[in-house]
């Protein structure tokens, strides 16, 4: 992935506040993310969920986009 990349996509979050997107920009593969969005904190947390891969993302709230 690309630190500080501008990435426009589109995702559904339900309404226990759990989604899944593909993020396929900047690496040599699809990923796949289901993460969880904390409206308390703003911030998103999620879980690559490919097969033999482990990482995990915290993405802050940006105003402006």
């Amino acid at each position: 992935m690309i630190p500080g990349a501008n990435l426009a996509g589109k995702t559904t979050v339900n309404p226990n506040c759990a989604g899944s997107i593909v993020y396929n920009k900047g690496t040599p593969t699809e990923l796949d993310i289901s993460y969880v969005a904390d409206p308390k904190s703003q911030r998103i947390f999620g879980l690559v969920v490919n097969n033999g891969t482990v990482a995990s993302c915290m993405l802050p709230r940006v105003d402006g986009y």
